[in-house]
């Protein structure tokens, strides 16, 4: 799949988690549970993606609190004052193993170009978030091993490394629905841009859409105005040996779009509509939704197993 284009099904994802780094090593993984898909009716099937990503948020979640106890129990309260610390964001939109979210080609609504333009639409994606723990403390770093180590006895397997599995597996089937899709959601975004340029930008061209980096390099090409995001970077405390430091969540940045950019954010969402794109978009992913469900159906029945037996031992 070409890299290009994948930035835009990506933008959201790749600009949030790159927000912010660290020279040093955090304590633990982040938190955050990513928001989670349902089927009708509040049950996802069994084996399902669904209920693989449910099963994982879970799982996370009791492994969180779990450790969090534990090292307080331990004279450690730094995993608990973070959680404590959580940003609670509410997503408008969501990259899933297998759907596409028509907001990672843009807005589709006339209220989310008006507030995020083009740009600014990755803030969208945004989740909620907590603290940081790091440390240099090898008392704190023996406890956490310790915790995570009694988490997954109780769970009856090494829960890392089932998180782990989990994750990959979401992953590759993400990026055999962005292969699969590739050419035919790139027509359709050049038949969206086509029709924006039609409508009043005669420098936009279409083809770009392949080639640009982002919205902001696609806009600048046609001659359209774009701001920054506005985005402070998580400290980076120098810590001592010895210590252990709890960092607040990043920011995900906010952003207000010069008038320029509203209007072609306006047009673009106009042109969808006129086109059906979030249908089209939504009917092109059914095929390879089946054909990836049916390739993975065994390793995700096994993985769903194995991910409701350890949350349920360990509870």
């Amino acid at each position: 799949m070409n890299t290009a284009l994948k930035s835009f099904f990506l933008v959201g994802t790749v600009l949030l988690a790159a927000g912010c780094s660290s020279s040093e090593k955090p304590a633990t993984p982040d938190p955050a549970a990513s928001p989670v898909s349902k089927a009708a009716g509040g049950q996802a099937p069994s084996g399902s993606m669904e209920e693989i990503v449910s099963l994982t948020e879970t799982l996370k979640d009791r492994l969180s609190a779990d450790v969090r106890k534990c090292l307080a129990d331990e004279g450690f309260p730094q995993q608990q004052q973070a959680f404590e610390m959580t940003a609670q964001r509410t997503p408008q939109a969501r990259s899933e193993p297998l759907r596409i979210d028509p907001l990672e080609m843009g807005p589709y609504t006339a209220e989310q170009a008006r507030r995020y333009g083009m740009v600014g639409s990755v803030l969208l994606f945004a989740r909620s978030e907590p603290g940081l723990v790091l440390s240099k403390d090898p008392s704190f770093d023996a406890a956490l091993d310790s915790c995570r180590k009694e988490f997954s006895r109780k769970a009856s397997g090494d829960v890392s490394a089932l998180l782990s599995q989990s994750a990959e597996v979401q992953d590759e089937i993400r990026r055999g629905l962005l292969d699969a899709t590739a050419e035919p959601i790139l027509k359709l975004v050049t038949d969206r841009l086509d029709c924006v340029r039609k409508a009043g930008y005669p420098q936009l061209d279409p083809e770009n859409a392949e080639k640009a980096d982002d919205f902001a390099a696609l806009l600048r090409d046609a001659g359209v105005q774009t701001a920054s995001i506005s985005q402070s970077s998580r400290p980076e405390p120098k810590i001592k040996k010895g210590e252990v430091v709890v960092v607040p969540p990043s920011d995900p940045g906010t952003y207000t779009p010069p008038a320029a950019e509203v209007d072609f954010a306006l047009a673009y969402v106009t042109c969808g509509e006129q086109q059906g794109f979030t249908k089209k978009l939504e009917q092109l992913q059914d095929e390879p939704r089946k054909k990836l469900a049916d390739r993975y159906a065994v390793k995700l029945a096994g993985i769903s197993t194995t991910l409701r037996d350890a949350a349920r031992n360990a509870s």
